[in-house]
């Protein structure tokens, strides 16, 4: 009788196993599929639970993100776990007596989850510590005065909490210092990568690099004046300057730039940003 329990019990593993091993096929399959036609991860989506916002803490979104107002109840609920999620891993450190409170934690996050908010991974493995001073500071990296960095090496992003807050307060100047140094984070984060997201982040890149090799494009982007010059620096810094006009004012953005707006995109995901911003 026991040994007859036990074929049972290995013959039920085998099923298991054959069947995971199936539905992980099945799913890797999904995924090409989807990144081949679509351009996108086949989901997105899918904690199975969700992590809760106090409301004051949804509040600050509220009074500083747009967008946030605009989304589903349901996506609302998605964006407040991947904000504690995204405080969860990562630490944050206040330096010239700056004291890290929650409010300031849940800004930076948002900032970080906004970008990432139509990718399945979220965290930007690229970053483990955020260090913040009260505003300009020395970096001994570059040996300059900076409002705000990234340093891959030691996987940190650093903020001028004074800059940091200009950012947020001025919706439409084009400059964000979040978004522009988590895009700085976003970048180089994709290098190491391999999924599907940012495969076809990649691909992005691939399309802006070509954009920057083509004089006439160039020239007619320059021309526009949208962009401000610092775009125009390297690469790194023109996608990192058209992440933070691009999230700050789609609208425009769309209407001066559409062929770069198309592709940022498609290469984050950001079909909801025109759902909610256009409209």
């Amino acid at each position: 009788m026991e040994d007859h329990t036990d074929f049972v019990i290995v013959n039920i593993l085998l099923v298991v196993l054959v069947l995971f091993i199936i539905g992980l096929n099945i799913y890797k399959f999904a995924d090409f599929f989807s990144y081949y036609f679509f351009k996108r991860p086949v989901f997105i989506h899918f904690p199975f639970f969700l992590k809760k916002l106090p409301s004051h803490q949804q509040k600050i979104i509220q009074t500083y993100f747009p967008i946030y107002n605009r989304l589903s109840p349901y996506h609302k609920a998605l964006y407040n776990h991947r904000v504690v999620k995204f405080i969860e891993y990562h630490d944050f450190v206040g330096r010239e007596g700056v004291v890290v409170d929650e409010s300031m934690k849940v800004l930076i996050a948002s900032c970080g989850v906004l970008l990432t908010f139509g990718m399945r991974y979220f965290d930007i493995p690229g970053v483990e510590r955020i260090i913040i001073f009260p505003d300009i500071y020395y970096s001994e990296m570059n040996e300059n005065y900076h409002k705000g960095e990234y340093n891959p090496a030691y996987k940190t992003v650093v903020f001028s909490w004074k800059h940091f807050m200009m950012g947020l307060k001025d919706e439409h100047d084009g400059i964000n210092l979040g978004f522009h140094e988590f895009a700085h984070a976003l970048f180089f984060s994709s290098l190491q990568a391999n999924d599907t997201g940012a495969q076809v982040f990649k691909d992005g890149l691939d399309n802006l690099n070509e954009i920057l090799l083509n004089d006439q494009k160039l020239t007619h982007i320059k021309e526009t004046g949208f962009l401000r010059s610092y775009a125009f620096t390297n690469n790194i810094e023109f996608f990192s300057v058209c992440i933070e006009t691009f999230v700050e004012n789609p609208i425009m953005f769309k209407k001066e730039l559409p062929e770069l707006y198309s592709l940022l995109i498609v290469m984050l995901n950001f079909k909801f940003i025109e759902k909610n911003s256009l409209n």
